[in-house]
């Protein structure tokens, strides 16, 4: 457990500066890559580690079964080259597997793990603000990476640190800096976030007429701060055919039909590998000469939309993602803990934000909200672990230390259904 603690620690801490601030940086430009690479291997080599969370490996193992799926399927159908398939794959592997790993590893910090784990995110940011010091003058530099960092520092806060109104505070200051990035999906972010941090006193009820309608009003909001954007490219944007991401948006519903019910395959469409290696479809689906699109245009929007991305997995492979968000919703709702809640609602709430702007899911950039999803999954796990031991205990104190041992033992045998160490 210590270990597992230790390495993530470390993860952490690198992956932050290196996979969100300066990853685009060409030293660091794969460091994601790696780092997936990395905490896949680890969790394999912790699988039989008692403290790791094992309810989850058969879910993992669906997962890979899917993917190996639709490698030989779009090996078979040959719509882009066999080379595509392949960075695709890379892409495509890292969003899950950093939450399922996160979620199977359950590290669990000490103070002072929690203390590096903050605090390098917090240098991460006022660097980032140095190396950028046009994010000071408004209008004149928007990053979309700087949002998600102060966004991702401000949770973390929230979560490893003592339960106080200060350290609220100083989590709301955070994401404040945070708008200093200038983008309009961060505005919808920031206006959620501040909800759940100082208005929202009990969970998401839908059952509740109150709730519902509080619910409405935050979407109308996060909608009306991001309004410009979302205009653009999901309402009036669609009657434009010089736009790249409407378009694309139509010819992924096109794609969805022509390719029932398995989509066009990995590197077919509307992904950074259907950009590397350019894809047929964009040619028959008419794209490939609107600005940004076009075969060695100067400026990629391939992979601007995040829902593009359907067309490859089809309606087949839609059913699984929605499937597992449900899943992830419905568990959210059990965690009892309300930090460990609100976190968990945000991570998710910031990931659908960044679907309707981009393709950061699939990138370094989203590895963030992943992570922070995973710790909390974990918190009723960890509390029950916590509830048996104090339990144990109690009667323990109250039994003659000759007897100890075996009522230990007897307790650990046929009560816990969670393995410990005695």
């Amino acid at each position: 457990m210590n270990n597992i603690a230790r390495f993530f620690t470390i993860y952490w801490c690198i992956y932050f500066p290196t996979g969100i601030a300066y990853n685009e940086l060409p030293v660091l430009s794969s460091t994601d890559e790696v780092m997936t690479g990395i905490i896949v291997l680890y969790t394999y080599a912790m699988k039989r580690i008692y403290s790791t969370n094992k309810k989850t490996w058969k879910e993992f193992n669906f997962f890979l079964g899917l993917l190996v799926f639709y490698i030989v399927y779009s090996l078979i159908l040959g719509v882009n080259v066999p080379e595509s398939v392949a960075y695709d794959l890379i892409q495509q592997v890292r969003p899950w597997s950093v939450i399922y790993c996160t979620w199977i590893l359950n590290p669990q910090f000490t103070d002072k793990q929690k203390k590096w784990m903050r605090g390098t995110m917090l240098l991460t940011l006022i660097t980032f603000i140095f190396y950028h010091p046009e994010l000071a003058n408004a209008g004149e530099y928007r990053s979309a990476p700087f949002g998600q960092l102060a966004i991702c520092t401000s949770m973390t806060w929230y979560l490893l640190s003592d339960k106080s109104k200060k350290n609220m505070i100083i989590a709301a200051f955070i994401a404040v800096v945070g708008l200093l990035g200038m983008k309009f999906k961060y505005y919808g972010q920031f206006g959620a976030w501040m909800f759940l941090l100082f208005y929202m006193k009990k969970k998401f009820n839908f059952r509740s007429i109150k709730i519902v309608w509080q619910i409405a009003i935050l979407v109308f909001l996060v909608i009306l701060l991001g309004w410009e954007r979302f205009n653009t490219y999901y309402v009036e944007g669609m009657d434009n055919e010089d736009l790249a991401r409407p378009m694309i948006n139509k010819a992924t519903w096109e794609i969805l039909w022509d390719y029932f019910p398995f989509g066009c395959g990995f590197g077919g469409f509307g992904t950074a590998a259907a950009a590397v290696y350019y894809s047929p479809l964009w040619k028959v689906y008419h794209l490939n000469g609107i600005w940004g699109i076009n075969f060695g245009g100067v400026v990629g929007f391939h992979c601007d939309s995040f829902f593009s991305w359907f067309a490859e997995i089809g309606f087949f492979g839609a059913f699984f993602f929605i499937a597992f968000w449900k899943r992830r919703i419905i568990e959210i709702n059990k965690i009892v803990d309300d930090r460990y809640y609100k976190v968990a609602v945000m991570s998710f709430f910031c990931m659908f934000i960044e679907w309707f702007g981009d393709q950061s899911f699939f990138s370094g950039k989203g590895m963030g909200y992943l992570m922070l999803l995973g710790l909390c999954l974990n918190s009723n796990y960890n509390q029950n672990i916590i509830d048996e031991n104090e339990e144990e205990n109690d009667i323990s104190d109250n039994v003659p230390k000759k007897r100890r041992k075996g009522l230990i033992h007897i307790g650990y045998k046929f009560k816990s259904k969670i393995p410990r160490r005695f």
